[in-house]
């Protein structure tokens, strides 16, 4: 799966890649989002930033102790985004924000 990361980050960086299907969750875009039922992290556009955190939302409502994703933030571009990607996987980044505090 690492591989794949570094792959798609290499080719963004190159502006190789643009905005489109990424995957069969996501279309790619500038907001970040880390998916902890598929763990990874992923620069989405923001319709998909919106339906993870309100899937966050309902699942913390619904007292879930593992969730599914978190949305972190808005970027200035893409390739900014997929730039904090690196830096999070270069410094090997834990992921507490996967599970609920209760």
């Amino acid at each position: 799966m690492r591989l794949l990361i570094k792959m798609f980050i290499l080719l963004c960086m190159n502006n190789a890649y643009s905005a489109t299907v990424i995957s069969e969750k996501y279309i790619s875009g500038q907001f970040l989002v880390y998916n902890c039922l598929d763990q990874h992290y992923a620069c989405v556009s923001v319709n998909d930033h919106n339906s993870c955190k309100s899937v966050r939302d309902t699942e913390l409502k619904l007292e879930k102790r593992k969730l599914s994703c978190v949305s972190f933030e808005e970027l200035e571009n893409e390739k900014k985004c997929v730039q904090k990607i690196q830096d999070y996987i270069n410094k090997d980044f834990e992921h507490p924000f996967c599970e609920s505090n209760l």
